[in-house]
């Protein structure tokens, strides 16, 4: 099925994020030693999305490991649900709702992603870790 993109404009206009709710977090800092140069890497997607009468709610992992020359530094997995309020009752086929997903939903959790990590590593004892800006391909 082709989209039509009026549609997902539609869709777009009419969707608001309602909140974001931390689900599950684990963090782990074994390291003592603090490290010059610590190599970041980072993962995030998507693992679960719903549609409950006016809400819509998708689940978000990420992964942020921070690694030394010979060892682990620290390691932060959590999950992150977004739940949006679509304000009219429209019949949106679940192909934009995947689309809205891919596309929007990963720009709209970044910053808050972004300021939980950097909250936590300072309360690790670390430098605040600012991650850098989300590119969508």
């Amino acid at each position: 099925m082709e989209l039509n993109s009026k549609k997902y404009q539609d869709l777009i206009n009419d969707i608001d994020i309602d909140e974001i709710i931390l689900r599950n977090l684990a963090v782990n800092n074994p390291s003592e030693l603090l490290q010059e140069n610590i190599q970041i890497s980072t993962e995030h997607s998507i693992s679960d999305y719903r549609r409950e009468g006016d809400l819509f709610k998708v689940l978000t992992e990420f992964v942020v490991n921070g690694t030394g020359s010979s060892q682990d530094i620290f390691s932060i997995h959590f999950t992150l649900e977004v739940v949006y309020k679509l304000d009219k009752q429209y019949n949106f086929e679940n192909q934009y709702f995947d689309l809205f997903t891919q596309n929007n939903v990963p720009v709209n959790v970044w910053p808050f992603a972004r300021e939980l990590v950097s909250n936590l590593t300072m309360r690790m004892g670390l430098p605040p870790l600012l991650l850098p800006v989300l590119r969508v391909k």
